[in-house]
Protein backbone atom coordinates (compact mmCIF):
# COMPACT_ATOMS: atom_id res chain seq x y z
CA UNK A 1 0.00 0.00 0.00
CA UNK A 2 3.03 2.35 0.58
CA UNK A 3 4.49 2.05 -2.30
CA UNK A 4 1.02 2.67 -4.32
CA UNK A 5 0.82 5.64 -2.22
CA UNK A 6 4.53 6.95 -3.44
CA UNK A 7 4.01 6.16 -6.87
CA UNK A 8 0.46 7.67 -6.99
CA UNK A 9 2.51 11.27 -5.61
CA UNK A 10 5.76 10.93 -8.15
CA UNK A 11 3.21 10.38 -11.31
CA UNK A 12 3.60 13.69 -13.42
CA UNK A 13 0.24 14.74 -14.37
CA UNK A 14 -0.22 15.00 -18.43
CA UNK A 15 0.74 18.69 -19.56
CA UNK A 16 -1.62 20.68 -21.95
CA UNK A 17 0.51 21.92 -25.06
CA UNK A 18 2.18 25.46 -24.42
CA UNK A 19 0.47 28.21 -25.00
CA UNK A 20 1.91 31.82 -25.92
CA UNK A 21 -0.13 34.20 -24.36
CA UNK A 22 -0.20 37.80 -25.94
CA UNK A 23 -1.95 39.16 -22.49
CA UNK A 24 -1.77 41.90 -20.36
CA UNK A 25 -1.46 39.66 -16.97
CA UNK A 26 -1.40 37.47 -16.30
CA UNK A 27 1.29 37.06 -19.04
CA UNK A 28 4.22 34.75 -20.35
CA UNK A 29 6.93 34.02 -17.54
CA UNK A 30 10.26 32.43 -18.76
CA UNK A 31 11.69 29.49 -17.82
CA UNK A 32 14.04 30.82 -14.83
CA UNK A 33 11.09 32.35 -12.97
CA UNK A 34 8.98 28.99 -13.32
CA UNK A 35 12.11 27.71 -11.88
CA UNK A 36 12.29 30.03 -8.88
CA UNK A 37 9.11 27.94 -7.87
CA UNK A 38 9.92 24.72 -7.24
CA UNK A 39 11.89 25.02 -4.33
CA UNK A 40 9.80 25.54 -1.39
CA UNK A 41 11.12 28.09 1.86
CA UNK A 42 9.27 28.63 4.99
CA UNK A 43 7.88 32.27 5.44
CA UNK A 44 10.27 33.00 8.43
CA UNK A 45 13.24 30.94 6.26
CA UNK A 46 16.42 33.22 6.40
CA UNK A 47 16.73 32.58 2.71
CA UNK A 48 12.95 34.03 1.98
CA UNK A 49 13.11 36.91 4.22
CA UNK A 50 16.32 37.83 2.64
CA UNK A 51 14.58 37.69 -0.82
CA UNK A 52 12.35 39.76 0.56
CA UNK A 53 14.36 42.39 1.59
CA UNK A 54 15.82 42.48 -1.95
CA UNK A 55 12.85 42.62 -3.60
CA UNK A 56 11.38 45.73 -1.64
CA UNK A 57 14.70 47.81 -2.06
CA UNK A 58 14.82 46.92 -5.97
CA UNK A 59 11.42 48.38 -6.98
CA UNK A 60 12.64 51.54 -4.41
CA UNK A 61 15.49 51.63 -6.89
CA UNK A 62 13.16 51.32 -10.13
CA UNK A 63 11.07 53.76 -8.42
CA UNK A 64 14.17 56.01 -8.05
CA UNK A 65 12.86 57.59 -4.55
CA UNK A 66 14.27 58.17 -1.75
CA UNK A 67 14.79 54.82 0.56
CA UNK A 68 13.99 56.81 3.40
CA UNK A 69 11.30 58.72 2.31
CA UNK A 70 9.33 55.45 0.54
CA UNK A 71 8.88 52.81 1.40
CA UNK A 72 7.64 49.14 -0.67
CA UNK A 73 4.79 47.21 1.05
CA UNK A 74 3.94 44.02 -0.11
CA UNK A 75 0.55 43.09 0.18
CA UNK A 76 -1.12 39.24 -1.13
CA UNK A 77 -3.56 39.29 -3.58
CA UNK A 78 -4.53 40.64 -6.76
CA UNK A 79 -4.11 44.35 -7.98
CA UNK A 80 -6.98 45.59 -7.11
CA UNK A 81 -6.50 44.44 -4.16
CA UNK A 82 -3.74 46.41 -3.44
CA UNK A 83 -5.84 49.24 -4.82
CA UNK A 84 -8.55 48.58 -2.36
CA UNK A 85 -5.92 48.06 0.61
CA UNK A 86 -4.50 51.81 -0.45
CA UNK A 87 -7.94 53.57 -0.54
CA UNK A 88 -8.64 52.33 2.53
CA UNK A 89 -6.06 52.97 4.60
CA UNK A 90 -5.12 56.24 2.70
CA UNK A 91 -8.36 57.87 2.42
CA UNK A 92 -10.11 59.40 5.81
CA UNK A 93 -13.25 57.35 7.34
CA UNK A 94 -14.45 60.88 8.02
CA UNK A 95 -15.14 63.63 5.88
CA UNK A 96 -13.11 61.83 2.95
CA UNK A 97 -13.70 62.98 -0.33
CA UNK A 98 -12.23 61.44 -3.12
CA UNK A 99 -11.41 62.91 -6.42
CA UNK A 100 -11.57 59.98 -9.35
CA UNK A 101 -10.01 60.99 -13.09
CA UNK A 102 -12.06 58.41 -14.48
CA UNK A 103 -10.21 57.48 -17.81
CA UNK A 104 -11.79 53.69 -18.58
CA UNK A 105 -12.64 50.05 -17.11
CA UNK A 106 -9.88 49.81 -14.56
CA UNK A 107 -10.45 53.63 -13.47
CA UNK A 108 -14.12 52.23 -12.32
CA UNK A 109 -12.50 49.74 -10.36
CA UNK A 110 -11.47 52.50 -7.89
CA UNK A 111 -14.98 54.12 -8.47
CA UNK A 112 -16.53 50.73 -6.83
CA UNK A 113 -13.72 50.65 -4.31
CA UNK A 114 -14.67 54.26 -3.17
CA UNK A 115 -18.47 53.97 -3.28
CA UNK A 116 -18.24 50.40 -1.57
CA UNK A 117 -15.84 51.62 1.22
CA UNK A 118 -18.62 54.53 1.41
CA UNK A 119 -15.87 57.46 1.13
CA UNK A 120 -17.37 60.43 -0.19
CA UNK A 121 -16.94 60.77 -4.05
CA UNK A 122 -16.38 63.51 -7.08
CA UNK A 123 -15.37 62.20 -10.66
CA UNK A 124 -13.89 64.10 -13.49
CA UNK A 125 -14.97 61.57 -16.55
CA UNK A 126 -12.37 61.28 -19.33
CA UNK A 127 -14.06 59.91 -22.71
CA UNK A 128 -11.98 56.52 -23.39
CA UNK A 129 -8.97 56.55 -25.90
CA UNK A 130 -9.55 60.79 -25.28
CA UNK A 131 -6.30 62.84 -23.93
CA UNK A 132 -7.54 64.68 -20.18
CA UNK A 133 -8.28 68.31 -20.66
CA UNK A 134 -6.19 70.14 -18.06
CA UNK A 135 -7.87 73.20 -18.46
CA UNK A 136 -10.94 71.73 -16.96
CA UNK A 137 -9.53 69.59 -14.63
CA UNK A 138 -8.14 72.47 -13.23
CA UNK A 139 -11.47 74.39 -12.78
CA UNK A 140 -12.44 70.99 -10.96
CA UNK A 141 -9.51 71.40 -8.39
CA UNK A 142 -10.55 74.72 -7.75
CA UNK A 143 -14.17 73.85 -7.10
CA UNK A 144 -13.83 71.65 -4.37
CA UNK A 145 -11.07 72.74 -1.70
CA UNK A 146 -12.18 69.65 0.52
CA UNK A 147 -10.99 67.06 -1.34
CA UNK A 148 -8.64 64.89 0.18
CA UNK A 149 -7.15 62.54 -2.39
CA UNK A 150 -6.93 62.14 -6.15
CA UNK A 151 -6.76 58.97 -7.89
CA UNK A 152 -6.33 57.86 -11.45
CA UNK A 153 -5.01 55.36 -13.34
CA UNK A 154 -1.20 55.73 -15.25
CA UNK A 155 -2.05 53.43 -17.71
CA UNK A 156 -5.22 52.25 -18.92
CA UNK A 157 -4.97 48.37 -20.20
CA UNK A 158 -8.55 48.08 -21.63
CA UNK A 159 -7.49 51.25 -24.39
CA UNK A 160 -3.41 51.04 -23.66
CA UNK A 161 -3.58 54.80 -23.29
CA UNK A 162 -1.13 56.58 -21.18
CA UNK A 163 -2.09 59.73 -18.83
CA UNK A 164 0.15 61.93 -18.25
CA UNK A 165 0.84 61.47 -14.58
CA UNK A 166 3.73 64.19 -13.87
CA UNK A 167 1.56 66.99 -15.21
CA UNK A 168 -1.27 65.71 -13.24
CA UNK A 169 0.65 65.82 -10.05
CA UNK A 170 1.90 69.17 -10.67
CA UNK A 171 -1.72 70.30 -11.31
CA UNK A 172 -2.81 68.44 -8.14
CA UNK A 173 -0.22 70.26 -5.90
CA UNK A 174 -0.76 73.48 -7.48
CA UNK A 175 -3.92 74.07 -5.85
CA UNK A 176 -4.62 71.36 -2.98
CA UNK A 177 -0.73 70.52 -1.85
CA UNK A 178 -2.13 68.73 1.25
CA UNK A 179 -3.94 66.10 -1.13
CA UNK A 180 -2.61 62.43 -0.65
CA UNK A 181 -2.44 61.16 -4.60
CA UNK A 182 -2.99 57.73 -5.20
CA UNK A 183 -1.66 56.38 -9.04
CA UNK A 184 -2.90 52.92 -10.32
CA UNK A 185 0.16 52.09 -12.18
CA UNK A 186 -0.30 48.40 -12.27
CA UNK A 187 -0.06 47.28 -16.07
CA UNK A 188 2.90 50.03 -16.67
CA UNK A 189 5.19 50.48 -13.57
CA UNK A 190 8.17 48.64 -14.68
CA UNK A 191 7.46 49.33 -18.42
CA UNK A 192 6.61 52.94 -18.64
CA UNK A 193 8.93 55.63 -17.84
CA UNK A 194 6.83 57.37 -14.62
CA UNK A 195 8.72 60.15 -12.12
CA UNK A 196 7.16 58.85 -9.42
CA UNK A 197 7.39 61.63 -6.72
CA UNK A 198 6.18 63.68 -8.92
CA UNK A 199 3.09 61.90 -9.90
CA UNK A 200 1.99 60.38 -6.42
CA UNK A 201 1.75 60.22 -2.74
CA UNK A 202 1.10 56.31 -3.09
CA UNK A 203 1.46 53.79 -6.65
CA UNK A 204 0.32 50.75 -6.95
CA UNK A 205 1.68 47.68 -9.52
CA UNK A 206 1.64 44.20 -9.32
CA UNK A 207 3.73 40.85 -9.12
CA UNK A 208 2.23 40.14 -13.07
CA UNK A 209 2.91 42.65 -15.63
CA UNK A 210 5.91 44.35 -16.21
CA UNK A 211 8.07 43.04 -14.10
CA UNK A 212 6.89 39.17 -15.64
CA UNK A 213 6.46 37.55 -12.69
CA UNK A 214 3.73 35.08 -12.13
CA UNK A 215 -0.07 36.30 -10.14
CA UNK A 216 -0.07 36.36 -6.00
CA UNK A 217 0.71 39.91 -4.63
CA UNK A 218 0.79 43.10 -5.28
CA UNK A 219 3.27 46.25 -4.47
CA UNK A 220 2.57 49.38 -3.00
CA UNK A 221 5.36 52.37 -3.02
CA UNK A 222 4.05 54.82 -1.05
CA UNK A 223 5.60 57.66 1.30
CA UNK A 224 6.83 56.54 4.49
CA UNK A 225 4.78 59.95 6.47
CA UNK A 226 1.51 59.53 4.53
CA UNK A 227 1.39 55.75 5.56
CA UNK A 228 2.16 56.67 9.16
CA UNK A 229 -0.12 59.18 9.52
CA UNK A 230 -3.16 57.03 8.50
CA UNK A 231 -2.38 54.77 11.43
CA UNK A 232 -5.59 53.08 12.85
CA UNK A 233 -7.63 54.15 9.94
CA UNK A 234 -8.35 51.54 7.50
CA UNK A 235 -11.20 49.64 7.84
CA UNK A 236 -9.55 46.24 7.27
CA UNK A 237 -6.81 44.17 9.72
CA UNK A 238 -5.23 42.32 6.74
CA UNK A 239 -5.29 45.04 4.23
CA UNK A 240 -4.13 47.74 6.27
CA UNK A 241 -0.89 49.20 4.67
CA UNK A 242 0.31 50.41 7.67
CA UNK A 243 -0.20 47.42 9.97
CA UNK A 244 1.90 45.64 7.27
CA UNK A 245 4.75 48.86 6.94
CA UNK A 246 4.90 48.20 10.86
CA UNK A 247 5.55 44.64 10.29
CA UNK A 248 8.08 44.60 7.26
CA UNK A 249 10.11 47.37 9.74
CA UNK A 250 9.81 45.04 13.01
CA UNK A 251 11.27 41.96 11.69
CA UNK A 252 11.33 42.08 7.37
CA UNK A 253 8.05 39.49 7.51
CA UNK A 254 4.33 39.64 6.74
CA UNK A 255 1.79 39.89 9.09
CA UNK A 256 -0.22 37.24 7.43
CA UNK A 257 0.74 34.30 5.58
CA UNK A 258 2.54 35.64 2.28
CA UNK A 259 2.52 33.99 -1.24
CA UNK A 260 6.39 32.56 -0.66
CA UNK A 261 6.54 30.92 -4.12
CA UNK A 262 5.34 33.83 -6.02
CA UNK A 263 7.57 35.82 -4.34
CA UNK A 264 10.55 34.07 -4.97
CA UNK A 265 9.71 34.00 -8.88
CA UNK A 266 9.29 37.33 -8.70
CA UNK A 267 12.94 38.08 -6.72
CA UNK A 268 14.22 35.79 -10.17
CA UNK A 269 12.03 38.36 -12.42
CA UNK A 270 13.25 40.97 -10.74
CA UNK A 271 17.26 39.67 -11.67
CA UNK A 272 16.30 39.41 -15.12
CA UNK A 273 14.70 42.70 -15.29
CA UNK A 274 18.30 43.91 -14.30
CA UNK A 275 20.24 41.86 -16.58
CA UNK A 276 17.96 43.26 -19.62
CA UNK A 277 18.65 46.55 -19.11
CA UNK A 278 16.25 47.62 -16.17
CA UNK A 279 13.76 49.93 -17.25
CA UNK A 280 15.16 50.95 -20.55
CA UNK A 281 15.53 47.61 -21.18
CA UNK A 282 12.02 47.04 -21.38
CA UNK A 283 10.95 50.24 -22.81
CA UNK A 284 13.36 49.01 -25.67
CA UNK A 285 11.62 45.48 -25.66
CA UNK A 286 7.87 46.50 -25.92
CA UNK A 287 8.75 49.33 -28.39
CA UNK A 288 10.06 46.87 -30.80
CA UNK A 289 7.53 44.18 -30.09
CA UNK A 290 4.69 46.79 -30.31
CA UNK A 291 5.99 48.24 -33.54
CA UNK A 292 5.60 44.53 -35.03
CA UNK A 293 2.08 44.57 -34.07
CA UNK A 294 1.28 47.83 -35.47
CA UNK A 295 2.84 47.64 -39.18
CA UNK A 296 1.43 43.78 -39.50
CA UNK A 297 -2.11 45.14 -38.02
CA UNK A 298 -2.41 48.18 -40.33
CA UNK A 299 -0.91 45.55 -43.61
CA UNK A 300 -4.09 43.10 -43.06
CA UNK A 301 -5.74 46.97 -42.55
CA UNK A 302 -7.06 46.78 -39.14
CA UNK A 303 -7.31 49.96 -37.71
CA UNK A 304 -6.16 51.20 -34.08
CA UNK A 305 -7.92 52.39 -31.24
CA UNK A 306 -5.18 54.83 -30.69
CA UNK A 307 -2.84 57.51 -32.35
CA UNK A 308 0.69 55.10 -32.34
CA UNK A 309 2.60 58.72 -32.80
CA UNK A 310 0.95 60.29 -29.84
CA UNK A 311 2.95 60.06 -26.39
CA UNK A 312 -0.46 58.49 -25.22
CA UNK A 313 0.36 55.36 -26.97
CA UNK A 314 1.62 52.78 -24.87
CA UNK A 315 3.44 49.69 -25.96
CA UNK A 316 1.78 47.91 -23.17
CA UNK A 317 -1.01 46.30 -25.11
CA UNK A 318 -2.20 47.36 -28.70
CA UNK A 319 -5.37 47.68 -29.01
CA UNK A 320 -7.50 47.03 -32.38
CA UNK A 321 -11.30 48.44 -33.56
CA UNK A 322 -13.15 45.48 -33.96
CA UNK A 323 -13.77 45.38 -37.78
CA UNK A 324 -16.81 46.12 -39.62
CA UNK A 325 -16.60 44.45 -42.62
CA UNK A 326 -19.29 41.77 -43.10
CA UNK A 327 -16.86 38.46 -43.53
CA UNK A 328 -15.01 39.04 -40.03
CA UNK A 329 -15.62 36.78 -37.18
CA UNK A 330 -13.98 37.56 -34.29
CA UNK A 331 -14.47 33.86 -32.31
CA UNK A 332 -13.37 32.40 -35.45
CA UNK A 333 -10.42 34.49 -35.59
CA UNK A 334 -9.66 33.49 -31.83
CA UNK A 335 -10.25 30.02 -32.26
CA UNK A 336 -8.34 30.17 -35.31
CA UNK A 337 -5.01 31.40 -33.27
CA UNK A 338 -5.61 29.76 -29.97
CA UNK A 339 -6.02 26.25 -31.77
CA UNK A 340 -2.23 27.23 -33.17
CA UNK A 341 -1.17 28.03 -29.93
CA UNK A 342 -1.57 31.66 -29.11
CA UNK A 343 -3.49 33.32 -26.79
CA UNK A 344 -4.95 37.84 -27.21
CA UNK A 345 -7.21 39.13 -25.31
CA UNK A 346 -11.13 40.21 -26.06
CA UNK A 347 -11.14 43.85 -25.35
CA UNK A 348 -12.40 45.63 -22.26
CA UNK A 349 -12.75 48.92 -22.89
CA UNK A 350 -16.49 50.16 -21.56
CA UNK A 351 -17.80 52.18 -25.06
CA UNK A 352 -15.75 50.76 -27.43
CA UNK A 353 -15.94 47.37 -29.84
CA UNK A 354 -11.77 46.34 -29.43
CA UNK A 355 -9.17 43.41 -29.09
CA UNK A 356 -6.01 43.43 -27.65
CA UNK A 357 -2.39 42.08 -28.50
CA UNK A 358 -0.47 42.25 -25.05
CA UNK A 359 2.96 42.82 -25.42
CA UNK A 360 4.23 42.74 -22.04
CA UNK A 361 5.55 39.19 -21.13
CA UNK A 362 8.63 37.20 -21.80
CA UNK A 363 8.22 36.68 -25.67
CA UNK A 364 10.16 37.68 -28.22
CA UNK A 365 9.81 39.36 -31.23
CA UNK A 366 9.64 36.54 -32.97
CA UNK A 367 6.83 35.02 -31.24
CA UNK A 368 5.31 38.56 -32.24
CA UNK A 369 5.93 37.77 -35.66
CA UNK A 370 4.21 34.58 -35.71
CA UNK A 371 1.09 35.46 -34.18
CA UNK A 372 0.99 38.35 -36.91
CA UNK A 373 1.46 35.78 -39.68
CA UNK A 374 -1.42 33.40 -38.13
CA UNK A 375 -3.47 36.43 -37.81
CA UNK A 376 -3.10 37.03 -41.43
CA UNK A 377 -4.03 33.11 -42.16
CA UNK A 378 -7.15 33.49 -40.27
CA UNK A 379 -8.51 36.46 -42.26
CA UNK A 380 -7.43 34.40 -45.03
CA UNK A 381 -9.50 31.52 -43.57
CA UNK A 382 -12.64 33.80 -43.49
CA UNK A 383 -12.21 34.71 -47.08
CA UNK A 384 -10.36 38.12 -46.22
CA UNK A 385 -7.43 39.30 -47.79
CA UNK A 386 -7.43 42.51 -46.65
CA UNK A 387 -10.40 44.37 -44.06
CA UNK A 388 -10.24 47.54 -46.19
CA UNK A 389 -11.53 45.53 -49.38
CA UNK A 390 -15.22 44.83 -49.60
CA UNK A 391 -16.20 40.75 -50.37
CA UNK A 392 -17.57 39.99 -53.75
CA UNK A 393 -21.62 39.65 -53.89
CA UNK A 394 -23.43 36.82 -52.01
CA UNK A 395 -19.83 35.64 -49.89
CA UNK A 396 -20.53 36.65 -46.95
CA UNK A 397 -21.02 34.46 -44.03
CA UNK A 398 -24.17 34.79 -42.34
CA UNK A 399 -23.62 32.81 -39.72
CA UNK A 400 -23.72 33.58 -35.64
CA UNK A 401 -19.87 35.67 -34.82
Amino acid sequence: MFALHCKTLNSTPSMPAPQILFTPGPLMTSEGVRKAMMVDYASRDGTFLRAVKEIRRTLLDVAAVDHNEWAAILLQGAGTMGIEATINTLTPQVNGKYLLINTGKYSERQRAIVKHLKRGLVEFTVGEGEEIDIAKLEELLKAHPDITNVGYVFHETSTGMIYPAETIGALVRRYLPNVVIIVDAISGFGGIPLRVPDACDALITSSNKCFHGVPGFSVVLAKRSVVEAKKGNSTCLTMDLQRQLAGFDKNGQFVVTPPVHALMAFHQALKEFQEEGGLEGRVRQYKQKADIVVVAAKAMGFELFLHEYKPSFGNIVVALKMPVHPLWNFKKFYTFLNERGFVIYPGKASHAETFRFGIIGATTAQNVRDVMEASREALASMGITNLKDLPAPNSVDTSSS
